[in-house]
């Protein structure tokens, strides 16, 4: 049989290990076009201004690499956008740990990831949450085209197998919890209207708005007060208590998920292609009537909020298609959502602050929880979105009213 030697995917190829798109330039894109996070500022601190220069653009052309071909360099596929933020924050964390060990190179060898990888772990996390760390930190060696493994994989893969098999979720919101939670959101985003306050209540309120936006007293402005009686944080909890959404699902949500037009059939749609896990299943995701309340309440509020709107390339107003942006104007974190919605909620539904989790991961694995009790794995794996089973079973807790029914049905 003839080897095809312009067909770089015939198996009996002999030139079949080189790369057919060796040849083909990485296309060039703006550090905008790729989302990329500011460049951290230990690294900032590290390098003086002209090390500094080099990283930044060694920075971009990596990732410019990643996003077009840095999965599989040998078919062109790259990263999606969503994984490419974890990626580069990943990537900036060993370069601020590198840089403070370190003279300044864009240059990494094996050794170096070596070294990183021991120092992951002496960490407290998991190893499963190591493993992704330095499996995306690797991609700058892949980028120099050199191969890089975890030392001593075979055994580091079995015990992450283990302690997945054996991880469950520390803390939860019960179903209680929940409610609490939602009635929060509704009490401590409601203000009444300065005129209508005695001057010691306006203190009082000028004291409680200020810490929320985080503003000293004397900067709250009329916008400030009527900004804090919204309908923006009940709307998210609501959600959030339907859908047990991940922070970076708030972060991408979109206006053309939302399907309320029926309250009595009213859901999420979900495409694939924006899929913020592994973008491979089409999700609807069921709303309950009241959520639809407050959704349609905030969509109102919405409309009339300037931040919701930009300017097209001709100059032309359109509206932005994120369903919740934070006080800043900018789409909500892993960290905004903890500092600034969800510890505030936990004080005001009498969760312990101090004592309990504060991500919002919490909301996520009680809604699961309480799923999973109620109607099993396969409703779960739907409403969250999960694609393993493995994954689903972490959410079958044992809890408490579990518990009491089963009492009761003695």
């Amino acid at each position: 049989m003839a080897v095809d030697k312009d067909n770089p995917f015939d198996e009996e190829n002999p030139f079949d290990e080189d790369n057919p798109f060796e040849d083909v330039p990485v296309p060039e894109y703006t550090e905008e076009e790729l989302g990329l996070p500011p460049v951290r500022e230990e690294i900032r601190k590290n390098l003086n201004r002209k090390e500094l220069e080099l990283f930044k653009q060694w920075r971009l052309d990596f990732a410019c690499w990643a996003y077009d071909r840095g999965k599989e360099p040998y078919f062109r596929e790259g990263y999606s956008p969503n994984s490419m933020r974890d990626i580069i924050n990943r990537v900036d964390r060993f370069c601020e740990w590198f840089y403070g060990k370190y003279s300044f190179t864009t240059k990494f060898s094996k050794s170096h990831l070596n070294e990183y990888w021991f120092e992951l772990l002496q960490n407290d996390n998991q190893l499963s949450t190591n493993r992704r760390t330095v499996n995306n930190v690797a991609l700058i060696l892949k980028y120099q085209s050199i191969e890089w493994s975890i030392p001593k994989s075979e055994k580091i893969y079995k015990r992450i197998n283990e302690q997945k098999k054996n991880s469950k979720f520390t803390d939860w919101n019960t179903p209680t919890e929940l409610k609490r939670l939602k009635s929060a959101s509704l009490k401590i985003h409601t203000v009444p209207s300065e005129e209508s306050l005695s001057p010691e209540e306006a203190e009082e309120w000028a004291v409680h708005l200020s810490q929320r936006l985080g503003k000293p007293k004397y900067e709250l402005r009329d916008e400030d007060w009527d900004g804090a009686d919204s309908w923006l944080i009940p709307s998210l909890v609501y959600v959030s208590c339907d859908v047990g959404f991940r922070p970076n699902e708030i972060r991408e949500s979109k206006m053309s998920w939302l399907n309320i037009e029926d309250p009595d059939d009213a859901f999420l749609s979900i495409p694939h292609t924006e899929d913020t896990k592994d973008g491979k299943n089409n999700w609807r995701c069921e709303l309950s009537r009241d959520t639809v309340r407050v959704l349609n309440h905030w969509l109102e509020e919405r409309a009339e909020r300037s931040e919701y709107y930009c300017e097209d390339e001709n100059g032309e107003k359109q509206e932005r298609e994120e369903i919740w942006l934070n006080n800043r104007g900018n789409p909500y974190n892993k960290s905004t959502l903890r500092r600034s919605v969800m510890i505030p909620l936990q004080r005001e539904a009498g969760i312990d602050v101090e004592n309990r989790e504060n991500g919002w991961y919490m909301i996520r694995r009680g809604v699961g929880t309480h799923i999973a009790n109620e109607s099993g794995i396969s409703a779960l794996m739907t409403q969250l979105r999960i694609n393993r089973v493995e994954t689903a079973l972490r959410y079958v807790q044992t809890d408490t009213p579990g518990v009491r029914r089963w009492f009761n049905k003695r």
